[in-house]
């Protein structure tokens, strides 16, 4: 059992992990310099600010990149122009979507699974280049994806991370209460489904 311990911590020490928690939010923030983003995604809103305006970041991560895969997991329900972050004035920075129809909406007063889905993506987009991590040695991990999601939005998210996972080879795990996940995940030959049962 000490040579397992031991060549699991090895083996493990070596990888990046990046989690986003069950519980997930996009605020408004004050910035900061440390670019720091909780698994609650606290911390996001200051990135992205980063990411827009800085001259140290590539910009088009998240203008171009960002928002196209955005518009992949929504197409057909809505069509999003630009991902804008801008100061309030208070000295608190907010994202924008700009959608083509409604304008310009706050992130933080839009509703829990656009949140949830721009969450995802920003830290598998945005986290791993800020920290020079290879995809090979990243640890994805998702709590309940399926959160305020309906059906259709979460499959086109789970096709979406299956792809990703497969052209960058990071490795994907996700904790999930949802029959959709899980029959998404039967069919599928790269796969591995874990039982966990509490007992006693």
């Amino acid at each position: 059992a000490t040579k397992l311990a031991n060549y699991g911590h090895a083996s493990l020490s070596n990888l990046k992990i990046i989690k986003v928690a069950a519980e997930r939010d996009v605020v408004p923030e004050t910035k900061t310099a440390n670019r720091k983003v909780n698994s609650n995604g606290s911390g996001l809103t200051d990135l992205v600010s980063d990411y827009i305006n800085s001259t140290t970041l590539p910009r088009s991560e998240v203008e171009i990149e960002l928002l196209a895969e955005l518009n992949e997991i929504y197409r057909g329900d809505c069509q999003f122009k630009r991902i804008i972050c801008q100061e309030h004035g208070t000295g608190e920075w907010e994202i924008y979507l700009n959608e083509k129809i409604k304008g310009d909406i706050p992130l933080s007063q839009s509703g829990s699974s656009l949140k949830s889905i721009f969450i995802i993506l920003a830290m598998l987009r945005l986290l791993p280049p800020l920290n020079g991590t290879k995809w090979r040695k990243t640890i994805f991990v998702i709590e309940e994806p399926e959160n305020n999601l309906h059906p259709a939005l979460l499959r086109r998210l789970l096709e979406f991370l299956a792809k990703q996972r497969q052209a960058k080879s990071f490795s994907l795990f996700i904790t999930t209460h949802s029959p959709i996940c899980i029959d998404w995940s039967s069919g599928r030959d790269d796969t591995q489904l874990i039982h966990v049962r509490h007992k006693d």
